[in-house]
């Protein structure tokens, strides 16, 4: 039999970081080396894998991205900096929004690392070269990185630039072909750009799929939709509600949300709206720029009369006791301007502390999300309080798809070979696996994890192992 097969594992253990490195083994004795993706971790437990060297950097031929949240694009310039001098392929919206996510994230290390250039991921320069890296790729245009591989991005509304990737692989000496299909974080829509099914030539393909299993112990159904209805019992109390929200897509959907509601609800024009996210608003200038030809009334998503404010006028915010609705960022409350929000009105009962996203083991939305009212939280820096605000949190305005949503999308597909399983804590990859193995018609699941390899061959998976690096 000719040697023909691909050997892939996972960087990340479990949610943020995600890094998935391929080598196909051609049959003339050639390899073809590239990654997707290539993350920051963002659980404390990992931050320093952060620093942990690309294996075999010398062999990567190209990378794949598959959109720009900062766990998967975050390292980018530090993949860079160790050497990397080859293309790094995204869409033109993922590009614009990495260049902003990526400059941010390097004042980001600066304030954590007190200024010091010695103790940081990486500098300037290495940003600027991995933008020159970039090769920009349309959706639904096949293009060949190199000799016998052909990839092609395919739409995904997880937010505006984000890409489903799909990988073929060939050779003249064989007649099957090895086909690798990277959902990324997937959603089917966001409120700024149409998501077209996928195309039946694609659909009746041998795919192995690589998925993300964030939610793969939770149905759609599961999730309860009470965002609205909270908000409104909230304002109707006369509560004063904080939006800490992730800047980039979160944000601008949350704030498309709170516009249609306070159209339907005009009594709430009264309440005064404020925004403090610095970040965020870089991001809207890519959201509402008519260039990238995005969904007209999703661009428009601001609330009537919103009020932007920065660190050197926020003053004016808490001087201001009436009712109010504040955006801000980050979606934990760790960082930006969030922190400070949530540490000047977490003692005052007359507001609710929203959370919208994810929280990481450690943040500032965990902690006082753990806390009981009347007990004392501590927020990091040495600042203590006593919470007496109501905390909670949804898990509706997420981006990502729920373990009965990600089982439609492999059933559409009746030729595929096996599923891969990533991207998620390691409890719920080991559910949605079983999951998986019961209503899914497939070959072959399993998970991929560092120091575990999985062969494919055109049949699927041929074998698991471990690695040595």
């Amino acid at each position: 039999m000719l040697r023909f097969y691909a050997n892939l594992k996972a960087l990340q253990e479990e949610v943020t970081g995600s890094a998935i490195p391929v080598t196909i083994y051609f049959p003339d004795n050639t390899e073809v080396s590239f990654a997707v993706d290539y993350g920051m971790f963002q659980e404390n437990k990992y931050t320093e894998k952060n620093r942990e060297k690309f294996s075999d950097l010398e062999k990567l031929d190209f990378v794949l991205i598959t959109h720009a949240h900062i766990d998967h694009v975050g390292r980018l310039p530090f993949l860079v900096k160790q050497g990397y001098e080859k293309k790094i392929y995204m869409t033109q919206v993922t590009r614009a929004l990495s260049y902003i996510a990526l400059n941010e994230s390097i004042k980001i290390d600066a304030i954590k690392n007190n200024g010091n250039p010695k103790l940081m991921l990486y500098h300037k320069d290495d940003f600027y070269q991995t933008m020159k890296q970039i090769e920009v790729v349309e959706y639904r245009k096949t293009f060949s990185p190199v000799p016998f591989v052909n990839v092609t991005f395919y739409e995904n509304g997880h937010l505006p630039g984000a890409a489903v990737i799909h990988v073929q692989a060939w050779h003249p000496e064989c007649e099957e072909t090895i086909e690798l299909l990277f959902l990324g974080d997937y959603k089917k829509h966001n409120i700024l750009q149409l998501t077209p099914d996928f195309p039946e030539e694609l659909l009746q393909k041998k795919v192995n799929i690589i998925t993300e299993s964030t939610y793969g112990n939770t149905n759609s159904w599961e999730i309860p939709h009470v965002w609205k209805e909270n908000m409104i019992r909230f304002l109707q109390e006369g509560k004063s509600i904080i939006l800490p929200t992730i800047s980039n897509y979160r944000l601008q959907e949350r704030q498309y949300a709170y516009k249609k509601l306070v159209e339907e609800y005009p009594e709430f024009k009264k309440v005064r709206t404020y925004m403090e996210a610095k970040l965020s608003e870089q991001f809207s200038t890519v959201y509402k720029n008519p260039y990238y030809q995005f969904n007209q009334e999703g661009m428009d998503f601001e609330p009537t009369n919103l009020i932007h404010i920065n660190e050197g006028n926020r003053n004016l915010v808490f001087r201001d006791n009436r009712q109010k609705v504040i955006f801000t960022s980050s979606g934990d409350a760790t960082n930006g301007a969030a922190g400070v929000y949530v540490g000047h009105y977490l003692s005052n009962e007359n507001y609710v502390i929203y959370l919208t996203s994810h929280q990481f083991e450690g943040s500032v939305g965990q902690r006082c999300l753990q806390t009981k009212t009347g007990e004392q939280v501590e927020l990091g820096s040495g600042r203590i309080y006593t919470k007496k605000a109501e905390v909670l949190v949804t898990s509706e305005c997420s981006g990502h798809a729920k373990a009965d949503e990600l089982l439609d999308i492999f059933n559409q597909f009746p030729n595929k070979q096996s599923i891969l399983i990533n991207h998620g804590e390691e409890s719920v990859q080991e559910k949605f696996l079983k999951r998986i193995e019961k209503e899914c018609k497939v070959k072959g699941v399993a998970r991929i994890k560092p120091k575990t390899t999985i062969k494919i061959g055109p049949y699927g998976i041929i074998k698991t192992f471990e690695s040595t690096n």
